[in-house]
């Protein structure tokens, strides 16, 4: 140690580790049959592995560190193959694994660890220096503050000695200027607090009302949607009302043509022959029959019309189509 700091050469020898010389024999030309590897936090070359068949089987161990090889620095892993390749009496000065940090986190995490050692204790080095440059300057500025205290202190007792009440006065008009100088300041701080909460109540009302007024555009929204739904829905059935009513009317007009067919064949056998009455009797009561249900096919359509205007989604009513018309008049004309 020089002037109470540690030497350079003492703190290189704390940081490194111990290292060791071993010797091992082996054929020249062969390999030693290590798998080297190179670390990338320090550079230097470490063994991750010894196969059984190795000469350096128990002298070596993965994480053992070699630094020279008969006196050679390695600067890499091949040059240092290379070397132990040459070589028939190795001479190898490595540094011995003494962390499990090697044989379970890998080589690169035990050079971290020892550079983390060396980077402790270079902080420790300066924190001690940091704290003698910031104490002393400390130091000095407690003795001028002191000295200037005492200066102040001698010049106020001058002061007061010499001005005696004015001093006094002024005295307390400075200490009735700062105390409502702070009374101010706790007044201001008060108003800027009660408008910050104020601020901040408003901002949470707001964001209130306008997730509110989200929900209620969604609920709008889901409620349009409903509306065009029912709205197609109700065009449908229109449709389907307006197809009904035109079969009605068609079959209406067959009745009636019907109707008139039927009272225009019974007049033309009515005047052929007099030997007919009792089927002119038979036509005319069943003309009346036609024309009794003819009447109740009209009031039937009627009512089914007064139902499909009085409500919104009538039942469709069986259709009667033109076929089975003609088919009854066929049936008719069959009988006769």
């Amino acid at each position: 140690m020089t002037d109470g700091r540690p030497d350079a050469s003492q703190m290189h020898e704390d940081a490194e580790e111990a290292d060791d010389v071993l010797q091992i024999e082996k054929v020249a030309g062969e390999p030693l049959h290590v798998v080297l590897e190179q670390s990338m936090v320090t550079g230097r070359v470490t063994i991750s592995d010894v196969a059984p068949n190795s000469p350096a089987l128990g002298i070596l161990a993965p994480g053992d560190s070699i630094l020279q090889v008969n006196g050679v620095k390695v600067q890499s892993c091949d040059h240092a193959a290379l070397l132990i390749k040459e070589g028939e009496t190795l001479r190898l000065r490595v540094i011995p694994s003494k962390s499990k940090l090697a044989a379970i986190f890998g080589i690169d995490c035990a050079d971290m660890f020892t550079m983390a050692q060396m980077m402790r204790k270079a902080f420790l080095l300066a924190c001690c220096c940091s704290l003698v440059f910031l104490v002393l300057p400390m130091h000095v500025e407690m003795a001028r503050v002191k000295s200037s205290k005492h200066q102040i202190e001698e010049t106020s007792r001058i002061n007061q000695l010499a001005l005696g009440g004015q001093l006094a006065s002024k005295q307390k008009l400075l200490l009735s200027e700062h105390t409502k100088h702070e009374h101010e300041l706790r007044t201001v701080k008060g108003e800027l607090q009660s408008k910050a909460q104020l601020i901040a109540s408003l901002y949470a009302r707001h964001t209130d009302e306008l997730q509110k007024v989200k929900i209620q555009l969604a609920n709008v929204k889901h409620s349009l949607l409903a509306l065009e739904k029912h709205n197609a829905t109700l065009s449908k059935e229109h449709l389907e009302t307006e197809q009904i009513l035109q079969h009605a009317q068609e079959e209406l007009r067959l009745v009636k043509e019907n109707l008139k067919a039927e009272s225009a064949r019974a007049s033309k056998l009515a005047s052929e022959s007099s030997h007919h009455n009792r089927t002119v009797a038979s036509l005319r009561r069943r003309d009346a029959l036609l024309q009794q249900q003819f009447a109740a096919a009209v009031a039937a359509i009627s009512k089914a019309t007064s139902n499909l205007d009085a409500a919104p989604f009538p039942p469709p009513p069986p259709a009667i189509s033109a076929t089975v018309a003609s088919k009854r008049n066929k049936g008719i004309h069959a009988k006769r």
